[in-house]
């Protein structure tokens, strides 16, 4: 077997180790007491992390020049703040799934609830744009619990028992999850059943829509768009932001209608640019709850596929 295999499974058999320790000590403590372990172990990945954290002060940086960001503090101090949250999520995610939902009923509300019923009331399901704001699983979590029925489409992890927890904490509260490979008919059918569908939108997709994001060109999903205009599915963007240490708000937007000229391509991409301008303030809004370490602003090493530009 070559040195390169053997160091992969060492690694995944370490991170696997890890995060067996993590997850048992996040199941028998406390909430605050995960919190602070969580806290602790993403202020230790953006101190090692040396590429990530790169990543994260150039994307920060990149948004101030273009002027944004004007109410957040410096570019290190904002970066460790997003980390930090970032610590806070898998903490969160693996209390509440392992916990009593009325913890999480408690400590999370919801506003404009009634927005989703509205949409749900048309009998034709609905299209949830969202992205990572916040602590976005609990928002598929609150819902779940709540009786709403949920299918995220979703992208596999990279390491394997990530993969099947992740899986598995979604689907024993009754979310369907559908894979970013092949996904149209378990969407149409989820639709057909009056079920809601979650896309997130902040990660790059190359068949999707080049538009100005942060003042730089992106590639966002044109998913939620597409469905929305060719079905005539209800959209709907829901976000959710960190309010205090232990308590959170899932916010529901009205009903957006889509851009409607009758050339498909044209309103896909205004429908986007759409969403893709109510994310942008939502982040701006709360600068230090979105993943900055994302590589968003990647452009194709080749010639760029055909996009609904």
């Amino acid at each position: 077997m070559s040195r390169q295999p053997c160091l992969k499974k060492l690694a995944l058999f370490c991170q696997n180790c890890f995060f067996q320790i993590f997850f048992f000590l996040v199941r028998i403590c406390p909430l605050r007491t995960g919190l602070f372990f969580g806290r602790l172990l993403g202020l230790t990945a953006y101190s090692i992390l040396k590429s990530r954290r790169n990543i994260t002060l150039s994307n920060i940086e990149h948004a101030k020049i273009q002027g944004f960001l004007k109410k957040a503090p410096d570019s290190r101090k904002l970066a460790r703040a997003v980390w930090k949250h970032l610590g806070y999520l898998g903490s969160e995610f693996l209390y509440y799934y392992s916990h009593d939902h009325r913890h999480l009923l408690q400590r999370v509300t919801i506003e404009g609830e009634e927005h989703l019923q509205s949409v749900l009331a048309k009998q034709k399901g609905a299209i949830m744009a969202s992205a990572h704001i916040g602590n976005w699983e609990l928002i598929g979590l609150c819902l779940s619990v709540k009786g709403y029925k949920l299918c995220p489409l979703v992208k596999p992890q990279e390491n394997p028992f990530f993969n099947r927890l992740i899986t598995a904490k979604r689907e024993s509260v009754g979310m369907k999850t559908i894979s970013r490979n092949g996904f149209l008919r378990p969407i149409l059918q989820a639709l057909t059943r009056n079920e809601i569908v979650p896309f997130i939108m902040d990660q790059t997709d190359f068949l999707g829509v080049k538009l100005d994001f942060f003042g730089r060109p992106a590639y966002l999903p044109a998913g939620p768009a597409q469905f929305a205009i060719k079905t005539g599915t209800p959209l709907i963007f829901v976000h959710i932001v960190r309010e205090s240490l232990l308590s959170h708000k899932i916010i529901i937007s009205e009903e957006i209608i889509p851009a409607s000229t009758g050339d498909t391509a044209s309103d896909i991409r205004e429908t986007t640019k759409i969403l893709a301008k109510i994310i942008e303030r939502t982040i701006d809004d709360q600068p230090e709850q979105w993943l900055w370490m994302h590589k968003l602003w990647k452009m194709p090493k080749t010639a760029e596929p055909h996009s609904t530009e």
